[in-house]
């Protein structure tokens, strides 16, 4: 069954493990205790992270069984964790990211490679915020528009956004201070946000795939799966780590293609994918470390902020 793997399931159970573990001990332990209470909010801001990778990816794929319960349940869990909406994510997987667009060259821009991943530290922050005016307001996101939402989504929409401020908030004033709660959350936030803003852009966000433009009709004449494997970058594929801590999404030219399909798989489906694109004479691209990954981002963001002429 592609939308299943027993191993998987073991993962999700020892990220669910590690983040209610960090969670127990600064409340129940470290409350008034800075020295302790940082380091299980970096701990748990990671493993947050993790959660968002593994459960919540894959629940909004509709890669977990085949039980639409399941993966709205799962959703539903992590928004009370994470604090951000499945409801508004299942429309963010979508390949109009890697459209190239144009837009006029600001003096602000030059120095965006050294900004730029410092503001990553609010995406969490960003995103839970963001999904009231794409649901209320704009009623779409980015450039997909959002279908009616339903009676039942909009409950789980706000119960979501309660669980989540109940968890984050209204429980851990119970045990410790307003001051420490806030580091907590601030400090978690930013791992939980730097992790997911790395892990993505590696492999979207970087000059060596490309980016197609659209024609005068608003088509971009390329087939379908081709289009996957030229817009996207891999990295570190063949490291066991970083296929567990970036949620097997290292592998994202094998998830584009096979969105539907358990995490756990794509590991043996990239070889089969890089030798067809060899075949064929298809792009495929690939960082052999993570810091080769995120260097090619930041490298990205610096040629696009610095290089005046292509930019205009």
């Amino acid at each position: 069954n592609p939308k299943i793997s027993f191993p998987m399931i073991m993962v999700y159970l020892v990220i669910l493990t590690m983040v209610f573990s960090a969670y127990s001990a600064m409340l129940l332990l470290f409350s008034n205790n800075l020295w302790g209470l940082v380091p299980l909010a970096v701990f748990h801001g990671f493993w947050s992270a993790l959660c968002e990778l593994t459960l919540m990816h894959d629940a909004s794929h509709f890669a977990i069984t085949k039980y639409p319960i399941v993966w709205s349940l799962v959703l539903l869990f992590n928004c009370c964790l994470n604090g951000n909406s499945g409801c508004v994510w299942i429309y963010q997987p979508a390949d109009f990211r890697r459209i190239k667009t144009t837009q006029n060259w600001l003096s602000r821009y030059f120095y965006q490679h050294l900004y730029v991943p410092v503001l990553y530290a609010f995406l969490a922050v960003k995103t839970r915020l963001q999904d009231f005016t794409i649901v209320y307001t704009e009623k779409r996101n980015g450039a997909i528009r959002l279908n009616p939402m339903s009676t039942n989504q909009f409950i789980m929409f706000w119960a979501g956004k309660i669980g989540f401020c109940t968890v984050r908030y209204i429980i851990p004033l119970c045990f410790m201070s307003l001051t420490n709660t806030i580091i907590m959350n601030v400090i978690s936030d930013a791992v939980l946000s730097y992790w997911l803003a790395f892990t993505f852009q590696a492999s979207h966000v970087v000059s060596e795939v490309e980016w197609p433009t659209p024609d005068k009709d608003n088509k971009i004449h390329k087939d379908w799966a081709e289009l996957q494997c030229v817009t996207t970058q891999d990295y570190a594929t063949s490291n066991f780590i970083w296929n567990i801590t970036t949620g097997h999404l290292n592998h994202q030219t094998a998830h584009h293609l096979f969105p539907g399909y358990s995490q756990y798989h794509y590991a043996k489906i990239t070889p089969i994918v890089h030798q067809t694109c060899k075949e064929f004479g298809i792009d495929y691209h690939c960082k052999d470390t993570f810091t080769e990954g995120v260097g090619a981002h930041v490298n990205h963001l610096k040629r696009l902020g610095q290089d005046v002429k292509k930019t205009q």
